[in-house]
């Protein structure tokens, strides 16, 4: 038997009609194990319930070091440290509004540690004690949109300018002159973030690259002509994750930097899905887990897409009931991943569990494509295989009877046949194989488009498809 090609990552096109492929909840990983095709794909972590939070979330920050691991929530308007063991405090102060917020953490001019919190204008910070408000640069300006902290010095974009403020190593409080403007054009700043030892100011037209020179009368300076002529496309649509930057332009198109020239790595399909959503509805954010360094890219309520570095390759992550992921914003710390409920109003923390079969707030259906050309002649397959995980059934309760689906389209993607539904491989019967019989004929011009899913909580692993 032959393998049919699995069409690894998630495309969806809707000028031109394109074929839709779907990896949806999977993630493509490296498998030596496998000698003709070394490559599975496997379910994404499920969301397990953490803690709850008795009002709505509005952000989280963890970062190693820092608060003793704690991580910082935002509830409504107070801010909550917590702990490793599911612990919440509150702390004393308040963060007005009711909207999403940013966080960066470092450490104050004492070596203690400091986080700062901005609401889109006014600038808060906290200790892990107490949370108060902050002038920034001074009690004159419309505030702050922005907040970075890079290798001891703090960054802060003031609102509706292009001015990005520093405050140096020991200082408290925020000098008005000391500041660097985008170079390429005068376009307001919307983000700032740091990688490596540079610091990325990310305009409404422009993107720049940055350095540090340590010299304080003169501290930062633009790194080597990084500087471009695409800007982003808001403010919360931008996320590092370990060795990349990742934003949303303001021409609808994900680009990446690991240091250098920014490269594009969407595809024309999510451009024009980025395109039909409101600047303000976007957000990002990124995890590191088993290995995945991932970004994720949430589209108002209309999918979220992940983009794996380890493999450059991209899947749609859903939760029950959602067409997006259930945790739209969070944060890690060596793999220890806290995720926030992206529900109106929710007030539940996820916590990223590789060994979970379901969310906690519903079953996680992986979805997968395969795609056979046939130019011409015809070809009779009297069974389609897939390989994967088998015999790991639970033998009561859910999961007990599991099965498998596909459907088959032969018209390039514009109608499916029926679901045909097949049960998996009972408890220890590992060398078993799910099978499709009586498949028909792969017929000209569009050969087929196969897609198969599963909803039970078994393990779930695909590393071929297989027909005569």
């Amino acid at each position: 038997m032959g393998s049919a090609p699995i069409a690894y990552g998630g495309y969806k096109r809707t000028v031109g009609e394109f074929p839709e492929l779907v990896q949806l909840n999977m993630l493509a990983e490296k498998a030596p194990s496998q000698q003709e095709k070394q490559v599975a794909l496997i379910m994404r972590a499920a969301l397990k319930n953490w803690v709850e939070i008795d009002a709505p979330l509005r952000g989280i920050f963890r970062k190693s070091g820092l608060f003793e691991g704690d991580a910082l929530v935002v509830a409504a308007q107070t801010v909550y440290r917590l702990a490793e063991n599911g612990t919440v405090t509150a702390l004393s102060g308040s963060v007005p509004g009711d909207g999403r917020v940013k966080i960066d953490g470092g450490l104050d001019g004492d070596g203690n540690a400091l986080a700062r919190i901005v609401t889109g204008g006014q600038l808060y910070q906290t200790d892990g004690v107490t949370v108060t408000a902050e002038n920034f640069p001074d009690s004159d300006n419309a505030g702050c949109t922005d907040i970075c902290y890079h290798r001891q010095h703090w960054l802060g974009i003031q609102a509706g300018t292009d001015k990005v403020y520093l405050q140096l190593p020991g200082d408290t409080t925020w000098d008005p002159l000391t500041y660097a403007s985008a170079e390429s054009q005068p376009d307001v700043a919307l983000a700032v973030r740091s990688l490596g030892d540079q610091v990325w100011i990310l305009g409404a037209a422009s993107s720049e690259a940055w350095a540090l020179t340590g010299n304080p009368d003169d501290p930062i300076t633009p790194y080597g002509g990084l500087n471009f002529g695409f800007g982003i496309r808001s403010s919360e649509a931008a996320v590092s994750i370990p060795g990349a930057l990742l934003w949303i332009d303001n021409n609808a198109t994900v680009r990446m930097t690991q240091g250098g020239a920014p490269e594009i790595v969407s595809d024309n399909g999510l451009s024009e899905q980025i395109r039909k959503v409101p600047s303000d509805e976007l957000r990002a954010w990124g995890f590191t887990f088993d290995q995945h360094p991932v970004a994720l890219f949430t589209l108002s309520t209309a999918s979220s897409w992940a983009f794996d570095l380890s493999t450059r390759l991209w899947s749609r992550f859903s939760s029950a009931g959602m067409n997006i992921f259930a945790g739209h914003l969070g944060c890690d710390v060596s793999g220890s991943v806290y995720a926030l409920s992206a529900e109106l109003g929710a007030s539940q923390v996820f916590r990223f569990d590789a060994d979970l079969l379901t969310d906690d707030d519903g079953e996680i259906p992986i979805e997968w494509t395969c795609v056979i050309e046939s130019p011409e002649g015809r070809r009779t397959v009297p069974v389609v295989e897939v390989i994967g995980s088998v015999g790991f059934v639970p033998r009561t309760g859910d999961g007990s009877a599991p099965v498998m689906q596909m459907r088959i389209s032969r018209d390039q993607g514009k109608t499916f046949g029926n679901w045909r539904t097949e049960p998996m491989p009972v408890t220890g019967d590992f060398a078993g194989r799910v099978r499709f019989r009586q498949c028909g004929q792969i017929t000209p011009p569009y050969g087929w488009i196969m897609q198969f899913r599963m909803t039970d909580p078994v393990v779930r692993r695909v590393t071929d498809v297989r027909l005569p």
